[in-house]
């Protein structure tokens, strides 16, 4: 059977299912079907680019593109899912984004990344910009040109398993579930533990996986070789996600970094810090050491090859075979009520009395949920303090055998490089994965059982497929970050320490200088305020207000022994006594005038005197701190002096000496470290109680959540029951329906017979 064959054979199919009576029903199906027709439409082949936050998707994926216009980097973290799509150079979309809103009445934006490489950043990614990029943007549809194929193929950008916003786990989901292979990305030290989770995920959906360790380039020679660490990385695929019994295919290590930077010439340097701008011939090194070009022609090979076309249809008909078996369970659920409801219905008092049955032991279960939940989680409490014990029992003998095993050179190296500090590091951050899936393990463990008992507390409700929706965030600190074992160690480190605080001061002007500019301000304000007495003495004093007589002529009515006669005036002359305050207000008006022209200029000078007084404070702690951390500097240099001057006495003296106390000084800072007493057992305890005591709350609340309303579903079953048989006159409409659902049973079988036959051939 040809492409063309298979392609039209599953678009009939995708019709017949649409035309089932039952799919009316549930739109959500039909939306599905339709979004598989048109993936057939397009003929793409959908690449999933999968790995945990910070491992380098979008940097591995410009690198791929050439260009680095997908941001990347701790506050930018992909939040939304980004299709890479693959056309021609001529492609009149070419180098041309696309923005889905979630709110459908908010248009699509057009974005031409070729002009402006940072226009996706407010549209993608977590940092702070305009948009909550999780729950407003749907999408972001990129088109660009991968050089070495042709093939209609879309690389997938997806937040990540773990990343830092809510809801990127289920938008990672559901594309990994519609896609047809996947791109594992992980850090430098290879498959963790909480790793695991999301490829047992990714192998339920699909067959096909590039595994890929990044950051190659940061492999240091001196530890392990770039072969070495592939076939480490090689063997922890091998042991752990196909549990030994295949070997795995597809294995690379990239450096995604060198790779773009080697492409991306507008990318002048490797690191901030390097001081020369790269050169072709360097950039071309630097392309072949980052291992990028096996990766793509090993990539491209493959979407070139006619098996690329088997995985695609196969993806398509196991999707369909979902969809079409989940109609079917629908469609017999529905015809078994209906059919209940002609041969066996109970009488309405006994429904009454199960729905009352069911209220009083909901009740009496969900009071002793919390007690059930506490006494599970202190059981996983006790089970991993006891596995605590048991590694760090592990790693304190591994360690002492080493130490123990040491000749002079070995001690020396050991020294030199911390080796053993390292190994700690190393062990404490394994551990800390390890006990996080271990936690996340027992906590589901805890929910299924509690799951199990609520099914005999609520029967005939299925539980199965109903997962809780408990975030965690289990974190683990160590007291101690730093793990230098010996004091040639901890010298070193309090210098690197203490150098890297002095880079941190910046110290752009002398405190001597801004005091010089303080005098300057101070004598200034000074000088103001001297002018501004001046003035005023020189305006003298208020003057006072005059007063003065005046004569004036009004008319008054004539009195008869002291009582006004009406219809008499005659004319008097008075006499008046008024103010005059016109140089009193002349006067006002000067001084206000005075004291607004000085005020101000006094307010500017003090503000700046206030701000140089700040300044001067700051500038002269940081003066301090330099100087307090340079001669810290110079200290430790001298007693890293005198301890390396000291070692090399002791070993001209007595070799042997010098080795037996080394290696006592190593076993007991190893068993400080990791004995049963020490400080990796207090720290690693305290992060289990913290986690399990923080995730209790929130898990309960999810539990009742879910009992409450598992309760609801089965009495709300229960009074459908009760009204099927209060309308149980209408028997024969209800024979009608069990008709019909009994034809789209027999409908969907032979659809999947079909379908089964076409998966089958391929």
């Amino acid at each position: 059977m040809n492409i063309h064959e298979i392609n039209n054979k599953l678009k009939s199919l995708i019709d017949e299912t649409g035309k089932l009576c039952f799919m009316k029903s549930f739109p959500s199906l039909t939306d599905e079907i339709q979004s598989i027709r048109e993936e057939l439409d397009s003929n793409e082949f959908r690449i999933t680019v999968v790995g945990e936050f910070s491992s380098g998707k979008s940097t591995f994926l410009n690198a791929m593109i050439g260009k680095d216009i997908l941001p990347h980097g701790v506050k930018e973290t992909t939040a939304t899912v980004t299709y890479i799509h693959n056309v021609a150079i001529s492609d009149p979309r070419i180098n041309k984004a696309i923005v889905h809103f979630t709110d459908e009445s908010h248009e699509d934006i057009s974005l031409d990344i070729g002009k402006d490489r940072n226009a996706l950043v407010d549209y993608v990614t977590t940092s702070d910009n305009r948009y909550n990029v999780v729950k407003d943007i749907q999408s972001v549809e990129l088109y660009v040109h991968f050089t070495g194929t042709e093939e209609p193929i879309v690389l997938i950008d997806t937040p990540g398993m773990n990343g830092v916003a809510e809801g990127h786990r289920e938008i990672t989901l559901h594309e990994i579930r519609h896609s047809h292979a996947s791109i594992c990305l992980f850090h430098l030290r290879g498959i963790g533990k909480t790793d695991l989770e999301f490829i047992k995920e990714l192998m339920k959906h699909q067959d096909t996986f590039f595994f890929v360790i990044n950051a190659i380039d940061d492999i240091n020679a001196n530890e392990e070789t770039y072969e070495e660490r592939l076939a480490a990385f090689s063997n922890d695929i091998y042991q752990h996600v196909f549990s030994a019994k295949k070997m795995p295919e597809n294995i690379f290590g990239v450096s995604a970094l060198q790779a773009l930077v080697s492409r991306d010439h507008e990318i002048p340097r490797l690191y901030q810090t390097d001081k020369t701008d790269l050169t072709e011939e360097q950039r071309q090194q630097m392309f072949k050491e980052s291992k990028m070009d096996f990766f793509e022609s090993t990539l491209f090979a493959f979407l070139n090859n006619s098996e690329k076309e088997r995985i695609f249809y196969e993806s398509i008909c196991n999707r369909l075979l979902l969809i079409i078996n989940s109609s079917r369970e629908n469609a017999d659920r529905n015809k078994r009520i209906r059919e209940t409801n002609i041969n066996n219905i109970p009488e309405k008092k006994k429904i009454e009395e199960l729905i009352r049955k069911a209220d009083e032991s909901a009740q009496k279960f969900r009071s002793n949920i919390e007690a059930a939940l506490k006494a599970r989680i202190e059981d996983l409490r006790i089970l991993l303090y006891q596995i605590i014990r048991e590694d760090l029992q592990k790693k304190d003998e591994e360690l002492q055998k080493i130490i123990s095993n040491w000749n002079i050179d070995e001690a020396k190296k050991a020294q030199d490089n911390n080796i053993i500090g390292k190994r700690l590091n190393e062990f404490w951050s394994d551990q800390t994965m390890s006990l996080t899936e271990k936690m996340k393990k027992g906590l589901n463990d805890v929910q299924v059982s509690i799951i199990s008992d609520m099914k005999r507390a609520i029967p005939s409700i299925s539980f199965k497929d109903k997962k809780l929706k408990i975030e965690t965030k289990e974190t683990f600190e160590a007291s101690e970050n730093s793990m230098a074992i010996t004091r040639l160690q901890k010298l070193r480190e309090k210098k690197m320490e203490a150098e890297k605080e002095l880079k941190k001061i910046k110290v752009d002007e002398s405190s001597s200088s801004i005091e010089k500019k303080l005098i300057d301000i101070e004598q200034e304000e000074s000088q103001l305020r001297q002018s501004y007495r001046s003035m005023l003495r020189d305006l003298g004093t208020r003057p006072p207000v005059h007063y003065r007589e005046i004569e004036r002529t009004v008319s008054v009515k004539r009195k008869l022994f002291g009582i006004p006669i009406p219809f008499t005036r005659h004319d008097e002359t008075i006499i008046e006594t008024v103010a005059d305050d016109y140089a009193q207000k002349n006067y006002d008006k000067e001084r206000r005038r005075i004291e607004n022209q000085y005020n101000a200029s006094i307010k500017l000078k003090t503000g700046e005197k206030e701000y140089l007084e700040a300044k001067l404070e700051k500038v002269s702690l940081d003066e301090y701190r330099l100087k307090d951390y340079k001669s810290k500097i110079q200290k430790l240099e001298v007693d890293i002096a005198n301890e390396q001057r000291e070692m090399e006495q002791m070993m001209k003296n007595n070799k042997s000496s010098i080795l037996k106390k080394i290696k006592k000084d190593y076993i007991e800072a190893v068993e400080k470290q990791v004995g049963l007493n020490g400080q990796m057992y207090a720290d690693l305890t305290a992060g289990v109680r913290e986690n399990l005591q923080g995730i209790k709350d929130s898990m309960l609340q999810a539990l009742y959540k879910l009992f409450d309303k598992k309760k609801e579903q089965y009495i709300n079953e229960l009074k459908l029951l009760i009204k099927k048989v209060e309308d149980s006159a209408n028997v024969s409409e209800n024979e009608a329906q069990i008709q019909i659902l009994s034809s789209d049973i027999r409908n969907i079988d032979n659809l999947i017979n079909k379908l089964t036959r076409i998966k089958n051939e391929l």
